[in-house]
């Protein structure tokens, strides 16, 4: 899709992209839409570029899901967590825990 990671735009992009620290991603993803806005503003009254161009639009449709599933990834983690993941580690641990007790030994 992107058959020339030279171009700034590009890199931002595959920054945002590629990044996995939450607290970055905001600040990536304002980072990639802004070298792409600055490529759309070279790229003015010049006719050509018609596939950079619509990788361009790709990219941004790109940062645009990514930003909204940042928005409610921590939510949704917390949730998610919350009331799927606990239950089922303290079942675990509840059931471990009893099985090591089991009549007193070890097992």
């Amino acid at each position: 899709m992107y058959p020339n990671i030279n171009r700034p735009w590009v890199e931002a992009y595959l920054r945002a992209a590629l990044e996995v620290d939450g607290q970055k991603m905001p600040e990536r993803i304002v980072a990639a839409r802004e070298a792409v806005a600055g490529r759309f503003r070279d790229l003015e009254g010049n006719s050509d570029h018609h596939a950079e161009r619509h990788e361009m639009q790709s990219a941004l449709a790109a940062l645009t899901s990514l930003q909204d599933e940042t928005r409610i990834w921590p939510t949704a983690a917390i949730t998610h967590s919350m009331t799927t993941l606990l239950p089922k580690l303290r079942h675990k641990n509840a059931a471990k825990g009893a099985a090591m007790t089991y009549s007193g030994k070890k097992v």
